[in-house]
């Protein structure tokens, strides 16, 4: 399965659950083009009047999250700074420009092979998950204790995003007290 697979699941998991969601497209490349915008996530949305922003990750196995994750090909060859890298900078820029929208990383584990086939989803708050991995990365057995505690599972290409999106209707009521 591919990393564009899982966003459409959960992009029509979310437009099933009530939220408005929309997949920003992938920037192809052209014969001859000089320039091609850097994507800043892969979904925008809102849900209850609570804007958000999704990044999604499909990881074959559980395994160590890394910052590397969210470094481009162009991060790297132009020698950015973590800070500098075009997710990190939509994502952070997307919650602090004076809107009440939060960032989120949607990140599937998968396994499809042998006994033991799995399809995993965790989500994270950007600012969290960019606090935690800018300053080393999240650990394969804490990922293992966070996916026990918290994950949701996929069932027939669709998530159950009911906590999520409790989340997001909590955050629009502050809002709006």
């Amino acid at each position: 399965m591919k990393e564009s697979d899982f966003q459409k699941q959960l992009l029509n998991s979310l437009r099933e659950q009530g939220a408005w969601a929309y997949k920003i497209p992938d920037a192809t490349f052209a014969e001859g083009a000089r320039f091609i915008p850097e994507k800043p996530a892969d979904i925008i949305g809102k849900h209850k009047g609570f804007p958000f922003l999704i990044e999604c990750k499909m990881l074959k196995g559980i395994r160590r999250v890394k910052k590397n994750l969210f470094q481009s090909s162009k991060d790297k060859r132009e020698d950015r700074p973590f800070e500098e890298w075009n997710q990190v900078k939509s994502l952070t820029k997307f919650e602090t420009t004076g809107g009440s929208g939060e960032s989120f990383v949607f990140i599937n584990f998968r396994n499809k092979k042998g006994e033991k086939r799995y399809n995993r989803l965790i989500y994270f708050r950007w600012s969290y998950l960019k606090q935690v991995i800018s300053d080393g990365s999240i650990s394969k057995k804490d990922m293992e204790d966070i996916l026990d505690i918290m994950d949701i599972k996929g069932f027939k290409q669709r998530y159950n995003l009911s906590s999520f999106l409790k989340y997001l209707e909590l955050k629009s009521n502050d809002k709006t007290e």
